[in-house]
């Protein structure tokens, strides 16, 4: 379970390296274009929906490396006991947090699909954008349950 972990933490670090790096691509040659007086179109929705894609990519990533905001000056300070149950209490709630928010994503991904919504230049269908926030959301839940099991399994 801790290779498949891995493998798709590995993936989606890539999907979100890929689409910061295409946004690079984006911008300058917008950038480049607009001294032409051709600036590329759409150029500022691409952009938005890469950034989308590589924040919701790069979120199973942060959550295996714990790199996001944690409150490590007070939980240090705690006998190792409290830390131990803290660590089950902050699991249990971000597993609850990041499925709750997929699922909540999803039904606004699947109600802006059902609209046909698109977006304004491009004309792109937006709930795409929505649904792969919801995929990455998913993921991370994903990767926080198996972590979680296997962290009990290692202590039990």
């Amino acid at each position: 379970m801790e290779r498949f972990v891995d493998g798709l933490v590995r993936a989606t670090r890539a999907l979100a390296t890929g689409a910061v790096l295409a946004m690079m691509v984006v911008t300058v040659v917008s950038v480049g274009g607009r001294l032409q007086r051709t600036p590329l179109f759409g150029a500022e929705e691409l952009v938005a929906f890469l950034s989308v894609a590589a924040v919701a990519a790069s979120l199973p990533y942060c959550h295996v490396h714990r790199a996001h905001i944690g409150v490590e000056l007070v939980v240090r300070r705690l006998p190792p006991r409290w830390q131990v149950w803290m660590k089950w209490v902050r699991d249990i709630l971000g597993l609850l947090l990041y499925a709750l928010m997929a699922w909540a994503v999803g039904g606004y991904a699947t109600s802006k699909w059902r609209s046909g919504e698109i977006s304004l230049n491009l004309g792109w269908p937006e709930g795409i954008v929505v649904a792969g926030l919801a995929v990455g959301l998913g993921l991370t839940a994903l990767v926080a349950a198996v972590e979680l099991y296997c962290w009990r399994r290692g202590r039990a």
